[in-house]
């Protein structure tokens, strides 16, 4: 069984896939599944809520997110998947989980309203100098490791590590998370991933959803438009890069030459020859 269409695997952390599979409604099911999974929670309902997040002050940072929601007991749940490598993923999780508390505890509120946040990120990068692929972050004093607040749970969850392990042979069918992951992961075979859905019904619904959703042309365009970006993106960090350049002063440029600012505007900012630029 392989995870494909037109003869190419699908990537289902496409930015325009992921929100489509876990963050409209119609995905309660899958959604609920995958959020239990990696938390290790009981939780039985999921409500979406609006995923973009606006700053309080005019000029604030806005922000986007891939899957947001309001679960059963109160918490809040965001779900992220990035293909992107980023160096500071970790202070834009802490910034979208601030960001939850500004818009979710209003003026005047008791601080006990804050509800606890579940930040789930799915990388298909490195981020953490650890050997685990799931790492579970939380609020605890430095010398004894004691939990102080559980108000916030970050899960890192880093594709190449879990790759790792596959090659190795260290996973287990049995858990849960390893089955998601291996549906997640590009590059599984068609035989273990025909085992994994013939053995997990959740795992098969995602399956199912996600072969329905790119059935329709207009979805499978975008899905496409969506990989070609990323294809695109990778293919200017590598020319630039090649060229020496910092990654990060790369990233600014893209961003800004998106935003519609001159050659000129963009070679000031990031000290970049205005021929670069014009390649990017």
């Amino acid at each position: 069984m392989v995870f494909e269409k037109d003869g190419k695997k699908l990537n289902l952390l496409n930015e325009y896939l992921f929100p489509k599979i876990f963050g409209e409604s119609g995905c309660e099911d899958e959604t609920l599944h995958l959020i239990n999974t990696f938390t290790g929670e009981s939780f039985t309902d999921v409500y979406y809520i609006p995923k973009e997040m606006e700053g309080l002050h005019k000029g604030n940072k806005k922000s986007n997110v891939d899957v947001m929601v309001l679960v059963n007991d109160g918490s809040l749940v965001n779900i992220e998947a990035q293909i992107k490598p980023q160096k500071n993923f970790h202070k834009r999780t802490h910034f979208y989980n601030s960001k939850i508390y500004t818009v979710h505890v209003k003026v005047g509120d008791e601080y006990e309203k804050a509800p606890k946040t579940y930040m789930i990120n799915i990388l298909d990068f490195d981020l953490l100098p650890t050997e685990d692929y799931h790492s579970i972050l939380v609020l605890c004093d430095k010398k004894s490791n004691f939990m102080i607040e559980d108000i916030v749970e970050i899960h890192y969850i880093e594709l190449p590590k879990f790759r790792k392990e596959l090659r190795r042979g260290n996973l287990d069918l049995n858990d849960p998370i390893t089955r998601i992951l291996l549906l997640i992961n590009k590059n599984t075979s068609p035989d273990l991933m025909e085992k994994v859905i013939n053995m997990d019904k959740s795992v098969n619904k995602m399956y199912e959803k996600t072969l329905h959703v790119l059935k329709d042309q207009k979805e499978y365009l975008a899905y496409i438009r969506a990989e070609q970006a990323d294809l695109d993106y990778k293919a200017q960090i590598k020319y630039a890069t090649d060229k020496g350049r910092d990654e990060r002063e790369l990233e600014i440029a893209i961003k800004l030459k998106k935003l519609d600012y001159s050659l000129k505007e963009i070679a000031k900012i990031t000290g970049m020859p205005v021929k670069e630029i014009k390649k990017l």
